[in-house]
């Protein structure tokens, strides 16, 4: 698919977290005040009925998200509701984003090329870079994500420890 797909933004951004961000830095999601990860927030427990995953491939990466069946219903809405926010930017309109969906859209400006798939269980989401700067650029982007994945795991281990 060579088209932005603004779905994979969200899904991407479901299990994502930055603690405070620098006061220069947006933070890498922000999902209250992140108009393309907003219609997740409208459905309460699909966030912690999902996973994610990111891996490296030679071109680019590779994105997996899982969604438990009694909460399909909800992430296609969410899917939907960010399709509409994707056509409302590609029209010119400024909305705010968080730092994760203004990389992955700089990423599909500057000629990555992506393929989602939608599956029984969420969907599979490749992301290809022509050139090796931008499978590097790539790259970073997945570092980026599992780093602040691993963050938030570790934020959930100490709250639950409480």
């Amino acid at each position: 698919m060579k088209t932005l797909r603004p779905v994979t933004l969200a899904v991407t951004l479901l299990l994502v977290f930055a603690g405070p961000a620098a006061a220069d830095e947006t933070p890498w999601c922000d999902m209250a005040n992140c108009a393309m990860c907003e219609p997740f927030m409208a459905h309460p427990g699909l966030m912690q009925n999902m996973s994610m995953e990111y891996h490296d491939i030679s071109d680019g990466m590779i994105q997996v998200a899982s969604v438990l069946p009694a909460q399909m219903a909800a992430y296609k809405e969410a899917l939907a509701a960010m399709d509409a926010t994707g056509k409302r930017l590609q029209a010119g309109e400024k909305l705010p984003l968080c730092g994760m969906c203004q990389a992955f859209g700089t990423l599909m400006m500057s000629g990555a090329k992506e393929e989602f798939i939608p599956t029984n269980f969420g969907h599979v989401q490749m992301m290809h870079g022509s050139t090796p700067e931008m499978v590097d650029q790539i790259h970073a982007f997945a570092e980026r994500t599992r780093t602040e994945m691993a963050k938030m795991a570790e934020a959930e281990k100490a709250a639950a420890g409480k």
